[in-house]
């Protein structure tokens, strides 16, 4: 049977990032994506902004605040500045696609508003939720991450950080199916990225994110076979927010954050 691709909800975070991605999209991807979910961050269990920011620099760091805090708050200013910049809520409206925030994304009442819609596909990017398989087999072609790093030596939200700290100095965007566990399914493509020399953290982010949206164009059509190859399990690495101590690490063998040139331009 020929696959086709016509109903897509995309899974995101409101995020410099994802909004780059979204934006750089034609209007043949505009037209499959028929939803847009956006994990709602703060709150609940979670905490507020302000307990976020507060856990954080007293886990990571005030340099690690600013550098999430330049991803997840100074886009929506960026936006306003940048010619042709929408923010998320804008660009969907302007493209008549709904937006749904969710605390919850295996939530019962979101479950059943997406096996109503029965898309095709749900692909996340940049997204910060573990989907159960009640929600990850509801789509005809199942569901898709595109992770910023390679697999499975580099699963978790910082893989950049991660293989920088780890004296790597190429990347890779991994296109793969989604399962039971954070960034362990099987792979259906893999774009190798060398970096630059000496690169901070948020200038490799970028030279990353910027291969994103040409992969999920040819996700949305049709470009990837659906069926993958299974991770090398046994090589598998998993890593979450760095410490202060990783970060310190990481300063010592030349590893920035970021610069001040990589604040103030995109």
């Amino acid at each position: 049977m020929e696959r086709e691709i016509r109903s897509v909800v995309f899974c995101t975070m409101d995020s410099l990032y994802s909004t780059f991605v979204l934006n750089n999209l034609s209007d043949n991807e505009y037209q499959k994506i028929k939803l847009i979910i956006v994990s709602d961050r703060y709150g609940g269990r979670r905490g507020s902004f302000l307990n976020q920011l507060h856990r954080n620099f007293y886990h990571s760091g005030l340099n690690f605040v600013i550098y999430l805090s330049y991803i997840f708050v100074i886009h929506r200013i960026l936006c306003f500045f940048l010619p042709g910049c929408l923010t998320i809520r804008q660009l969907a409206r302007s493209k008549n696609i709904p937006v749904l925030q969710a605390a919850n994304i295996n939530s019962e009442s979101l479950i059943s508003q997406l096996r109503e819609l029965a898309p095709d596909l749900i692909v996340s990017c940049y997204f910060d939720q573990l989907f159960k398989k009640s929600l990850y087999s509801i789509p005809k072609w199942g569901t898709i991450n595109i992770h910023p790093g390679p697999l499975p030596g580099y699963r978790g939200p910082f893989p950049t950080f991660w293989l920088l700290s780890s004296g790597e100095r190429n990347s890779a965007v991994t296109v793969h199916r989604v399962d039971d566990s954070f960034d362990t399914g099987d792979v259906l493509h893999v774009e190798k990225i060398p970096l630059p020399n000496q690169p901070t953290v948020l200038s490799a982010d970028k030279v990353i994110l910027f291969k994103i949206p040409a992969l999920l164009k040819r996700l949305l059509n049709n470009e990837f076979h659906l069926i993958g190859s299974v991770q090398e399990h046994h090589k598998a690495r998993y890593f979450s927010f760095p410490k202060r101590s990783d970060i310190r690490n990481a300063r010592e063998r030349n590893v920035k954050l970021f610069r001040a040139s990589d604040l103030l331009c995109f």
